[in-house]
């Protein structure tokens, strides 16, 4: 997972899913593409200059020890599409994320379902969602987000 972990320090500093999917087609090492991280670098992704302000901005700021106590402490997988352990079904998608972010196990089985939420939610959602998201559970499906 530690090879990884500059992927999730990418996402935090605005790279979209399409974006990483599209830097590492034919290149996975993360690690040297995040320390590496320039002006002259993004330049050539073509960012506007604005973008690379910004990312350059974020990295100076960027707590990366703290992201990987965090993921560690929640016990956070990564999984890449170039993995096997990624769900076929979204594989075959046409819009899919470049990796996943995992707690606890990824089910083989297609009984998934998919909780889309607002980042401000109410009481009364938190409470509905608290109880059916066990009962799901309990059924055998597994949880998406």
């Amino acid at each position: 997972m530690d090879h990884l972990l500059p992927l999730v320090f990418l996402h935090s500093l605005g790279f979209s899913q399409k974006a990483l999917s599209r830097i590492f087609e034919n290149n996975e090492n993360y690690g040297d593409f995040y320390d590496g991280l320039n002006h002259q670098s993004l330049q050539r992704l073509g960012l506007k200059e604005e973008k690379i302000q910004t990312i350059l901005e974020k990295k100076q700021k960027l707590h990366t020890t703290k992201i990987t106590e965090y993921t560690e402490k929640l016990a956070v997988q990564i999984v890449t599409i170039k993995d096997p352990q990624y769900p076929e079904l979204l594989r075959q998608t046409p819009v899919r994320p470049y990796f996943l972010y995992i707690r606890g196990t990824l089910p083989a089985h297609t009984n998934l379902i998919s909780i889309v939420g607002s980042r401000k939610s109410t009481p009364y959602s938190r409470t509905t969602l608290g109880m059916i998201i066990p009962e799901l559970v309990r059924a055998g499906y597994g949880i998406v987000s």
